[in-house]
């Protein structure tokens, strides 16, 4: 599950959006430390306004942070970690007017790997 420490979440919206990963890219601090990039393209086909059910859908459902070279803050790529549990919270959770943008978001990630979730707070 993603958690924000110390914020009041009721209180505040969510924007999601699906990416497709391009690739990557390391580049050199100017410290000596490594810091990886993330080339991405936003996906049309995904409605981006702000639905009832999203926050809890990025709080609810247990979800795998693509961007692993990255530390926890940085990361904002994520996959759910079980397709079929995502699924089936939406179907039981999210008003089904809302439910076909999650659905088709997550028949087309399971079947191409390189799509993934990113949010804002």
């Amino acid at each position: 599950m993603f958690y924000l420490w110390g914020t009041k979440l009721k209180k505040m919206g969510v924007h999601l959006w699906v990416s497709r990963v391009l690739g990557t890219e390391v580049e050199e601090l100017c410290n000596g430390q490594e810091s990886m990039y993330y080339h991405t393209e936003s996906q049309e086909w995904f409605d981006t306004l702000r639905y009832s059910g999203d926050k809890d859908f990025i709080l609810k459902v247990d979800f795998t942070a693509c961007d692993t070279g990255r530390t926890v803050e940085e990361q904002r790529l994520f996959r759910p970690a079980n397709f079929d549990d995502a699924r089936k919270w939406v179907k039981e959770n999210v008003v089904e007017g809302n439910q076909s943008r999650l659905l088709v978001a997550l028949n087309r990630m399971e079947m191409e790997t390189d799509l993934a979730f990113s949010w804002s707070w």
